[in-house]
Order: C-alpha cells, then structure tokens, then sequence
C-alpha cells in the first residue's frame, strides 16, 4: 500500500511546539471533571425524578381502579368462572350471565 504524503500538512518542529499546549494542572482537570459529573448526576437525577412521578401516578391510578366496586366484581366474577372451569362444575356464573351443563 503506496502512501502518498502531502508537503503542506507537514508540520515541522517549531510549528509543533507552538501548537502544542502544556499539560493543565491537576486542579483544573479536576475542577473539569466536577463540573461534568455535576452536570451528568443532574441529568439523570432529572430523569430519574420524572420516571418516579410517572411510576407514582400509575400505580394511582392502579390503585383506584383495583379498589373500585365494579373492578372488583368483574374480578372476582372471573376468579370464580377460571376456579369453576378448573374444578370442572357444570354450572358457570360471571355477573348475571349464567352457563348451565357445560361438558368439560
């Protein structure tokens, strides 16, 4: 593989040494460092805060409705009809609805 070097990218020893930066002290990179992970903890402390409050109005809400009469009755109305299909009785009831001599 031939490589093809361009003179005018060529730097020499003084154009290097000028461009070059001395290494920052400790402090400042430590002081840089600080700042980014200030920033990255806020970041997902934020996030972690909404999803919080997301999680919180869901299990709300799972909660009303686990607690409300109606979502409780058609809960225990299906209970009952898997319990009654389980145990093979011939008569299934779910709310008003009423299966009679089913074959299983």
């Amino acid at each position: 593989m031939n490589f093809i070097i361009d003179p005018t990218w060529a730097m020499t020893d003084t154009q290097f040494e000028q461009s070059a930066h001395k290494p920052k002290d400790p402090v400042t990179y430590t002081s840089a460092l600080n700042k980014v992970n200030d920033v990255l903890t806020n970041e997902v402390l934020t996030e972690a805060q909404v999803e919080l409050e997301f999680m919180k109005t869901a299990m709300n809400e799972m909660v009303q409705l686990a607690s409300s009469e109606t979502f409780m009755s058609n809960f225990l109305n299906v209970r009952r009809l898997i319990f009654n299909i389980e145990n093979g009785t011939k008569v299934i009831r779910c709310g008003d609805l009423s299966i009679n001599e089913i074959k299983l």
